[in-house]
């Protein structure tokens, strides 16, 4: 937003959101840009939780663009769990990840961070399941080792990154269905991506971030080894859903 933008909206009353960002370091989709100049007010506390977002309207006019445009960015922020929209009264912020999510995760990559996360969610989710109904004593051995090596981290200053890697990478092939396996290789930057930023934001409490990823990892392990396809397939949703809210930072309350 040019000064003169700005100037104009406080002389009407409205919200106004900085459109003077970090440069992306890609060409971003429309809706994209403006999804991530939003997170990043919200994050630095420009905008506060629970205040409620400009309209629609006036959003395209901060923004230069069109509706549909503006609804999608609205969209993706109520699909990650950031805004929330009261039919008739409009969207409120409904969370505020921890200020360093945006000073660690990639500048013009934030949106497609979410999604990746959603993908998780839903490949990984049914490949536990599989693992549990098709598993064999190699799979559950496999299984069994990375867990026990991210054990053996719990005592030191390691990440536990490639160990944690190892434990998805053994369910996957334990599925059975090798397209897991390829998915997994295809995801495995921003998996990298993902643990670096949760393992900056815990800082000092990396110890405490790997014991819940360990006890996590176990409830997964048990119920692929118990052969209980729904259980393994909740307990890796569990975990997945935690390793995402661990990257974006405990939300602040209110």
């Amino acid at each position: 937003m040019s000064l003169t933008q700005t100037r104009k909206a406080k002389r009407r009353g409205m919200a106004t959101i900085d459109l003077v960002a970090r440069p992306p370091a890609r060409q971003l989709r429309l809706a994209d840009q403006i999804y991530e100049q939003i997170l990043q007010q919200i994050v630095s506390g420009r905008i506060l939780q629970g205040a409620k977002l400009p309209s629609e309207k006036e959003l395209c006019e901060m923004f230069e663009v069109s509706r549909p445009i503006v609804r999608e960015a609205i969209m993706r922020l109520n699909a990650d769990g950031l805004v929330t929209t009261k039919k008739g009264s409009g969207s409120f912020v409904q969370r505020r990840p921890a200020p360093d999510f945006i000073k660690f995760a990639s500048a013009g990559g934030i949106a497609d961070l979410f999604r990746y996360w959603e993908l998780r969610l839903a490949v990984e989710s049914e490949a536990s399941l599989l693992a549990a109904r098709r598993r064999d004593f190699g799979d559950v051995e496999a299984i069994e080792q990375a867990l026990d090596g991210l054990a053996s981290l719990l005592n030191t200053s390691a990440d536990g990154r490639e160990v944690d890697s190892r434990f998805h990478y053994a369910i996957a092939a334990a599925s059975g269905n090798n397209l897991f396996v390829s998915i997994q290789d295809s995801l495995h930057d921003r998996i990298t991506q993902g643990s670096e930023v949760a393992q900056k934001i815990s800082g000092k409490d990396n110890h405490a971030r790997l014991e819940r990823i360990y006890q996590e990892h176990k409830n997964i392990f048990e119920a692929i080894m118990a052969g209980d396809g729904e259980a393994a397939r909740t307990a890796m949703r569990t975990h997945i859903e935690n390793a995402r809210d661990r990257m974006f930072g405990a939300p602040n309350p209110g």
